[in-house]
């Protein structure tokens, strides 16, 4: 009787796995893979959202220091352009001191050179009227004689004044006053004087 039940529950058993069964079975093998695949779906999900925030905030990040950094060379481009405003102020300021110094520095070259010329002129002409000076009292004083005789002559004759008048403008002379236009007159008529008398000698 044990065997004829055991034959009876096999027999069961297999009359029960129909077709049904089988797709039921398939059926739940499938919603465990779709569970387990949503599963990982779910995981890779989270991590690309992870990934992407952090992404975020690292782009976030770049483009603030990028900001900031825009900030900084503005602000840097700004001062470059007052130094080079102030530099270009600057620099004309002294080109402008420059061209005045030049244009000074010209006129008294200039300034000095007519006064050199001035000056040689002069130079020339005091050296002339010393010599043309000392020519004449050479004349007078040969004239009048050095020795003793010579003496006695200078008190009688009217020469020595002119002696003494030339003997003074030498000094004059000499000392480097600047004559008038009368005192170089009456020098120029004692100069002729004195040739006359040199040829009447």
């Amino acid at each position: 009787m044990t065997k004829s039940l055991a034959l009876l529950i096999t027999a069961r058993v297999a009359l029960a796995v129909t077709p049904i069964a089988k797709v039921l079975e398939l059926l739940d093998d499938l919603k465990k893979e779709i569970q387990q695949e949503g599963k990982d779906e779910t995981k890779e999900y989270n991590a690309y959202l992870t990934w992407c925030h952090n992404t975020q905030e690292d782009t976030q990040n770049t483009i603030d220091t990028g900001k900031a950094k825009i900030e900084d060379l503005a602000s840097f481009i700004q001062q470059q352009i007052a130094l080079q405003d102030k530099l270009r102020s600057e620099i004309e300021q002294v080109s402008n001191e420059l061209s005045s110094n030049e244009k000074e520095l010209a006129d008294d070259t200039k300034q000095r050179k007519a006064e050199h010329k001035e000056f040689l002129d002069a130079e020339a002409a005091y050296v002339k009227a010393l010599d043309e000076l000392n020519l004449a009292i050479q004349v007078m004083e040969k004239k009048l004689g050095a020795s003793s005789e010579g003496e006695d002559l200078l008190q009688q004759d009217a020469h020595p004044s002119m002696v003494k008048v030339a003997e003074r403008v030498r000094h004059v002379l000499e000392a480097g006053v600047d004559l008038t236009s009368t005192q170089q007159t009456t020098l120029d008529t004692f100069f002729a004087a004195s040739f006359e008398q040199t040829g009447s000698g």
